[in-house]
């Protein structure tokens, strides 16, 4: 195993010589290096590898947290899930998913830019005929936002952080 993770690829949302988004890239490094040990680890145990899909779903995260988006997107990799995007904001979300046309979005409920029944709806009408399947997440214990959700037409009402199980099953039901 190596001690440094390095990487070469960027994501469309990124801005290059922007010194916040730097810092805050450096702030997710080390808990990045730290997950993919773990998951490292966990395989060379032996333990539950993720499930492998035979279609391969493309899969929108949107969430205002970096850290979070970051993590859900590193889970779902590891749940053998490899065409994700992720979108920092809802106007990003809407920018990105022109072109990506996910099958499956998981939308923060409390986005900052845009609010996410509007995206929601936004997002369905950019995928016109294909399905598009919407996953609202978010960390408020509120018990209102499950209604909300579901009156916005999201299938899923998920509390973060998801569990690894959780997700895969979920994603499992929806191939």
């Amino acid at each position: 195993m190596q001690d440094a993770l390095t990487s070469t690829w960027r994501r469309k949302t990124d801005i290059s010589g922007d010194p916040e988004v730097e810092r805050a890239e450096r702030a997710v490094e080390p808990a990045m290096r730290m997950s993919a040990r773990k998951l490292e680890a966990r395989a060379a145990e032996g333990g539950g590898r993720g499930h492998v899909s035979l279609e391969v779903l493309k899969i929108l995260v949107v969430d205002n947290d970096m850290r979070a988006a970051d993590a859900l997107e590193l889970m779902l990799h590891a749940a053998g899930y490899p065409e994700t995007c992720v979108a920092y904001s809802g106007h990003a979300a809407l920018a990105l998913a022109a072109e990506f046309r996910p099958d499956v979005a998981f939308l923060e409920m409390e986005l900052i830019d845009i609010g996410s029944n509007e995206l929601a709806q936004r997002l369905r009408e950019r995928a016109q005929l294909q399905p598009l399947r919407l996953i609202a997440m978010t960390s408020s214990r509120r018990h209102d936002g499950r209604e909300v959700a579901r009156n916005a037409g999201f299938e899923q009402y998920l509390l973060k952080p998801v569990a690894p199980p959780e997700l895969s099953k979920l994603l499992a039901a929806q191939t």
